[in-house]
């Protein structure tokens, strides 16, 4: 699963900032601490990755520079784009149009248009999910090869 880190810095002394469209709005020229670190955890070093995040927003203070860093590091919802080349995406639902799920699996079988044929039911649905018999969802991806549960 892809990771994307956005980080939003906030340099002391008036500098600019970079942020995403979904960070809020910091002063640049202030150097307390921001407000949605308030609630959060402040990291002793600086987030390079996944695996330096200790929650879902990751504050921490570069005492070099004054600067804030924010990192908001829940991963993306898993979607047919994360599928490579050699990989199917396959979406399941499990009997209520709620439980559906994304994955990216190998590909063994080719499913032109993501056509629901003997060779990809088989290949992709295990018992007792299907895709011959189904009521859309409506949330299906249109990219998806999709399997229907009980």
């Amino acid at each position: 699963m892809r990771l994307v880190l956005v980080s939003l810095l906030v340099a002391c002394g008036g500098g600019g900032t970079s942020q995403s469209t979904d960070a809020p709005a910091i002063d640049a020229g202030n150097t307390v601490e921001p407000e949605v670190c308030k609630d959060h955890c402040i990291s002793p070093t600086p987030v390079h990755d996944f695996e330096d995040c200790c929650d879902s927003v990751t504050c921490y203070h570069d005492p070099d520079t004054g600067a804030w860093e924010v990192t908001y590091c829940d991963p993306p919802p898993p979607s047919c784009a994360m599928c490579g080349p050699n990989e199917i995406c396959l979406q399941a639902y499990n009997g209520t149009c709620g439980g559906g799920t994304i994955e990216c699996v190998a590909k063994t079988v080719d499913c032109p248009q993501n056509a629901c044929t003997p060779d990809c039911q088989a290949a992709y649905c295990s018992a007792p999910y299907q895709c011959e018999d189904r009521v859309p969802c409506g949330s299906e991806d249109p990219a998806a090869f999709t399997c229907y549960g009980p």
